[in-house]
């Protein structure tokens, strides 16, 4: 989720804490029948061979510093119980749920392993997150949209990747995810009666997130008002938060202790970086950030959510005037689609603090049904380290409990590496983001800036590197959304200026833009438009954080706050967004001349003629129905020649970094096996969530709103029912 307000509000940009547990195993007998045998040999070697070249580098990785090390190493006489399981699933996320519930909807014994303790997934920050990106499910095709052609889908995940993915793991993802959110949909409704007893009467209190909110998202420096955004118990926030919580992961539950730099560093260039306000990654204007945490009392307030699929709760991202049959929505030369099940909440006339997903009173019930069929659940433990037989194949792990007792796991089919990313480790960002790292230290920088330690800080990824597995090569990424400058609107297509007033980009290819705002020149950013600036939404795609006719009153309040606007003059009047459930606010300059407006984005003296001419120059192609200059579509080529006219601030900072969560993993094969360097099977292994590779190359990119969160899901379901005996049925 992207958040962004005045300068973009995304919902992943806020989102994201994962669950963070770390290695295990299983030894598949059965499911390794199949696969290619690894030679032991080749496994022996890659553990031995791992760590640091004599370049300062980890063999087979271009970024600098031994970020792997060497697998811990503990003796026998250590372990203080062993315990024999069929499958062992590490992280309870939203990736290791599903593995827990796919593994013993198949019967099998299932433990799940979970660094935090349970109380944090009560509040906001356990397993967080909004909307389950999924395709062709009942639930979507009952409500008319789909079935969509899934070739179709798999290509522009393809295509936004630049190919630097794997299109079978896309697949995989695409072909199954509505299958997988039909099984959650039949869980839940199983449940209705303890959902009422459970969630009838549920307190949220509404202020208790607020004034960190505002400190943290304003604009400071890293780390400034962090440990604001937590909240605490009592604001569905994990106790003892702190900035990190921003950037957990979808595909695990998530950990307050992450980085600042989760807010921090948005999207590429920065600016579109509206809740992170640090010196490196840009961001929004102190204005939105203020306005964010004083926006909401603390009053407490009660609400029924037994029923979180009512369809007052639970909706899918659409666009106005769009018809079912009608989508993909195309423009900039990408396609999206209204497939995701956003977990949205109540209808919040205001901006909403803390925020009001509903999506953890869906997700506990598939917990609970993991608890039904024999699942056990081992909170505040840590795996530690993979266990191998002579030939390879992974049979367990050893973890760590809450008093440092060593257990040892025995898993007779196989074990789930379910941990999250590598967020939280600043040596594996500085090393693996190879293209965030080299525009973070050109830009002045430092390793010791780049990232925070935090939860989630790539345990996972490097067990399963110790076990022979190999992260997908560079580039990597993260989750940074959008880029330039926005609004209350969210994504969308609009006139973007540089900080030499001069447009610079065909703003309809959402995914291209922050790429081209990182070229640059540092300072303002600006988009601009006028009094049909509602054509311009209703053009743009489902780009996540972009418009949402899903709940048409927002559209309707965004209408009514932007009337309101002209006359607040160089403050700027507050317009409530229509994007996601997670509702903020952004700042908004009205004028009745383009100089006068130019002068309230920033620009003086010579600047604002420039200002002028680049939209006249703007207009005139509208006119002639032809962007000469950047080839944007013609249909969002909307004129901006009727007062008012209205733009919203950003700012360019030739920089990036990490934010919310990585989104580069472990290899594999089409049922989720790690591979060796030489493409060898590691049996007994599968991985899925953000510890998984093969999904977005270049960064996260949404045909579809929530997709993350889905593949997070799908992938896990899958590597559970391939854990336990599945193996052929995808």
């Amino acid at each position: 989720m992207e958040s962004k307000s005045s300068d973009k509000i995304s919902r992943r940009k806020f989102l994201k804490a994962s669950a963070i547990v770390v290695a295990a195993a299983g030894g598949a007998d059965a499911m390794a029948a199949s696969a290619p045998q690894t030679p032991a040999a080749e496994k022996t070697d890659a553990v031995i061979k791992a760590g640091v070249s004599s370049s300062n580098r980890v063999k087979g990785y271009a970024g600098e510093g031994d970020w792997l090390g060497t697998p811990p190493v503990i003796p026998d006489a250590d372990i203080s119980k062993t315990l024999e399981v069929d499958v062992l699933v590490l992280g309870g996320g939203h990736a290791g749920v599903l593995a827990a519930l796919g593994a013993s909807d198949n019967g099998a014994k299932v433990a799940v392993i979970e660094k935090q303790a349970e109380k944090v997934f009560d509040g906001y920050w356990g397993r967080v997150g909004e909307d389950i990106g999924h395709v062709n499910s009942k639930w979507l095709i009952g409500r008319g949209y789909g079935p969509y052609d899934t070739g179709e889908i798999t290509a522009e995940f393809v295509k936004r990747a630049a190919g630097r993915c794997n299109p079978d793991i896309i697949r995989l993802f695409v072909e199954n995810s509505g299958a997988m959110f039909d099984r959650m949909i039949e869980v839940y409704e199983g449940y209705k009666d303890l959902r009422k007893k459970n969630d009838s009467a549920v307190e949220i209190k509404s202020g208790s997130m607020g004034g960190g909110m505002g400190g943290g998202m304003g604009g400071g420096a890293p780390g400034a008002a962090a440990g604001g955004m937590g909240g605490g118990a009592s604001g569905g926030g994990a106790p003892g938060g702190g900035g990190g919580g921003m950037g957990g992961d979808a595909s695990g539950g998530g950990a307050p202790g992450g980085a600042d730099g989760g807010m921090g560093g948005g999207a590429p260039g920065g600016a579109s970086g509206g809740m992170g306000g640090d010196a490196s990654g840009g961001g929004a204007p102190a204005a939105m950030g203020a306005a964010m945490g004083s926006a909401t009392s603390s009053a407490t307030k009660t609400y029924d959510y037994s029923n979180v699929i009512s369809p007052d709760m639970l909706i899918n991202q659409v666009q106005k005037g769009v018809k079912p049959k009608d989508y993909p929505i195309k423009l900039g030369g990408y396609k999206t689609w209204p497939c995701n099940a956003q977990f949205m909440g109540p209808t919040l006339r205001q901006p909403a603090s803390p925020f009001v997903s509903v999506l953890r009173w869906f997700e506990k019930y598939h917990v609970q049904k993991t608890k039904d069929q024999g699942a056990d659940w081992y909170y505040e433990t840590t795996a530690v380290v993979l266990i191998q037989n002579p030939n390879g194949d992974v049979t367990g792990a050893i973890v760590k409990d809450k008093s440092n007792n060593y257990i040892k796991f025995n898993a007779k089919k196989g074990v789930v590496v379910a941990t999250g990313d590598f967020i939280g480790n600043p040596d594996m960002c500085w090393a693996l983001l190879n293209e965030s790292q080299e525009w973070a230290e050109r830009s002045g920088t430092t390793k010791a800036q780049f990232a925070s330690t935090g939860a989630r800080n790539g345990q996972g990824h490097k067990m399963v590197c110790w076990a022979g597995g190999m992260i997908e090569p560079s580039p990597r990424g993260y989750m940074g959304l959008g880029g330039g400058a926005s609004g209350p609107w969210g994504e969308g297509p609009m006139l973007q200026l540089n900080a030499n007033a001069r447009r610079f980009c065909n703003e309809a290819a959402a995914p291209l833009v922050g790429q081209a705002v990182l070229r640059q020149p540092k300072g303002n950013l600006c988009v601009v438009t006028d009094k049909k600036f509602m054509k311009s939404v209703e053009v743009a795609g489902l780009e996540h954080g972009g418009p949402n006719y899903g709940r048409p009153v927002y559209y309707e309040d965004m209408e009514e706050d932007m009337k309101k606007v002209l006359g607040t003059g160089a403050k700027g009047g507050l317009v409530r967004g229509c994007t996601v459930a997670e509702r903020q606010q952004g700042t908004v300059y009205g004028a009745n001349t383009l100089e006068e407006l130019a002068g309230y984005l920033g620009y003086t003296g010579d600047l604002v003629k420039t200002f002028v001419e680049s939209i006249n120059h703007y207009n005139k192609l509208c006119k002639a129905g032809v962007d000469s200059d950047y080839g944007k579509d013609t249909k969002a080529m909307i004129p901006i020649d009727e007062a008012p006219f209205y733009g919203c601030k950003g700012r360019s900072m030739s920089s990036m970094r990490p934010s919310m969560v990585t989104v580069s993993g472990i290899m594999t094969d089409t049922k989720l096996r790690p591979l060796t360097k030489s493409g060898q099977v590691i049996n007994g292994l599968f991985v899925c969530g953000n510890t998984l590779g093969g999904r977005y190359g270049l960064g996260y990119s949404t045909p579809f709103a929530g997709n993350n969160i889905g593949m997070a899901m799908t992938h896990g379901w899958l590597a559970g029912r391939f854990a336990s005996g599945l193996m052929d049925k995808a």
